[in-house]
């Protein structure tokens, strides 16, 4: 949620906070570092969404009662039947 969107702007930040002094000395080099900073901010992207994934979110199995009434002229009958659903 929300903690997730602050944790991972203050972490690309961290991270990307050793090269800012390299970055401002070496303009041509920033050509050559882009694809690498571009994976590490897509990694990150992939870390975070990630996140909350691992865990089961499948609801319990629920069980219900069926009534069954089978009639016939003057003659009728009725039986449950339990019905589990997972």
């Amino acid at each position: 949620g929300r903690l997730a969107s602050r944790l991972a702007g203050i972490s690309l930040a961290l991270l990307l906070l050793p090269f800012v002094g390299r970055l401002r000395k070496a303009g041509n080099r920033f050509s050559r570092m882009l694809p690498i900073l571009l994976l590490l901010i897509a990694g990150m992207a992939a870390v975070v969404g990630l996140n909350g994934c691992g865990g089961s979110s499948e609801p319990p199995p629920q069980s219900y009662t069926v009534i069954v009434t089978a009639t016939s002229s003057s003659l009728s009958h009725a039986f449950n039947i339990n019905l589990t659903v997972e």
